[in-house]
């Protein structure tokens, strides 16, 4: 994306005219990450699942959706509304957790 921009009375410093932000492209299931949800879940397939995402993150929460999604379509039970968390230890990445109390937390962080 480039995002053009101009400063007025700035003194010193630099002034950009053109300012190129690199965004990576939103993650999206794929058939690998979807492989590997159904045969760390396949076991827990009776539990309630519980997809949370990094706060604040739209992307996070977008793919968190269609984890979520996904799951329901594959005979889960999913709580159909993604939460958000603030848990530094899975601020970033993909991360399955399962409670003392039998429900499985997936954790969707931030992009690597």
């Amino acid at each position: 994306n480039i995002w053009n921009t101009s400063s007025i009375n700035q003194q010193g410093g630099i002034t950009t005219g053109q300012v190129v932000i690199d965004v990576a492209a939103a993650r999206h299931l794929d058939e690998r990450t979807a492989s590997a949800l159904n045969s760390q879940l396949m076991d827990k397939k009776l539990s309630k699942m519980i997809v949370v995402s990094t706060l604040g993150d739209g992307e996070a929460s977008k793919f968190g959706v269609e984890i979520a999604n996904y799951l329901l379509s594959r005979g889960f039970d999913v709580r159909k509304n993604v939460g958000n968390f603030l848990v530094p230890e899975y601020s970033s990445g993909l991360h399955i957790k399962q409670t003392d109390g039998g429900e499985v937390y997936i954790y969707v962080g931030s992009r690597l």
